[in-house]
């Protein structure tokens, strides 16, 4: 309680008064809720007592993302899209993009299309991002609405009637005739150890910005993947931003919301 009324008094610069009590409401309280960030077009949905308040206050009340400081942006990839916060953030900063928004689990996935309908220019997909395509399913079912984690589907599994389709990064660049991504925001709950240790990460040649919350045991092959590339990073909030090929050197890159 003490903690949320510190972020709600927090909040008030980007929500507005109204909007910092609803999210208040939000952290205390079932149900669902709409709130609209200054200079938002639309409200954004929210599930009340779930990870919901939280991520939406660290993404639009106290810059969890930077702003990608770039002439042109045209392809953003969200891969653990959640409810679809940064999908509307990226939507939001990047009119022009291009965005596709990747999430496998139902309830998320339903809210993340309800929040991106205004948005013509997100594509949801109901999937993982994982190291090869096939098929996973939810390891967790259970689990806070922020922390669901995949796992492959084997041959052998008792649930096939849950399965999800597996996606890999470069089979998007692929499949939607990419040249390359902009930015590339990756929150896949420990999935990432298996992107990034898979036998084929060339994809990375083909990204410029890479945003990733990093989980235990995943740092390792992060790094790895990276090894054959140049880049920069540093870390913003949760994330580790990374600067790849010619933006390695560069500067101004990144700036607050």
């Amino acid at each position: 309680m003490i903690v949320w009324i510190f972020r709600t008094a927090r909040s008030i610069a980007s929500l507005g008064l109204m909007g910092a009590l609803r999210l208040f409401l939000a952290s205390q309280r079932s149900g669902n809720f709409l709130i609209r960030p200054k200079g938002y077009r639309h409200a954004i949905g929210l599930r009340g007592c779930t990870s919901d308040p939280v991520i939406f206050y660290n993404i639009f009340c106290v810059g969890g993302y930077p702003v990608v400081n770039l002439n042109k942006i045209e392809a953003i990839v969200d891969a653990g899209a959640n409810a679809g916060y940064f999908s509307v953030f990226a939507a939001h900063h990047y009119p022009q993009a291009s965005i596709i928004a990747i999430e496998p689990e139902d309830s998320n996935f339903a809210l993340l299309s309800s929040n991106v309908k205004p948005y013509a220019g997100v594509v949801c997909i109901k999937a993982g991002v994982w190291s090869e395509e096939g098929v996973l399913r939810i390891d967790d079912p259970g689990a806070e609405k922020w922390s669901f984690k995949c796992k492959s589907l084997g041959s052998d599994d008792k649930q096939p009637g849950k399965a999800i389709s597996a996606v890999t990064i470069g089979g998007l660049l692929r499949d939607h005739h990419w040249p390359s991504i902009d930015i590339l925001k990756m929150d896949i709950e420990g999935g990432e150890k298996e992107v990034f240790s898979a036998r084929d990460t060339s994809w990375l040649s083909k990204v410029r910005v890479l945003i990733c919350e990093l989980h235990p045991g995943c740092w390792r092959s992060f790094f790895e993947a990276l090894k054959a590339h140049e880049y920069d990073c540093r870390q913003v909030g949760e994330n580790i931003v990374v600067l790849l090929h010619d933006l390695a050197s560069a500067s101004g890159i990144l700036k607050r919301p």
